[in-house]
């Protein structure tokens, strides 16, 4: 409960629940594509990559999620960063 609304999570935590569920997807090679809201994009790069309120996604625009050895790797905007997953 965030602020006294039921249901609501942590920022951080909901954006763990959103790359697990994007995660469980088959191992092998493959290409998913899961299209949601510009707000949970945005929930997911803020998050992660801290770029700033400056940088929000624009209509339509995307970021690519894969693992990678140690983690999980996030591309935006011409940026790949590579993060621990979990995150610890």
């Amino acid at each position: 409960m965030v602020d006294g609304i039921p249901g609501w999570r942590p920022l951080g935590e909901s954006v763990a629940v959103l790359i697990d569920a994007m995660l469980e997807a088959p191992t092998e090679r493959a290409l998913d594509v899961l299209v949601t809201h510009d707000l949970m994009v945005g929930s997911v790069v803020e998050w992660l990559l801290r770029p700033g309120l400056e940088k929000v996604p624009r209509f339509l625009e995307g970021v690519f999620v894969w693992r990678v050895e140690r983690g999980i790797a996030l591309a935006w905007r011409g940026e790949v960063r590579e993060l621990p997953w979990p995150p610890r």
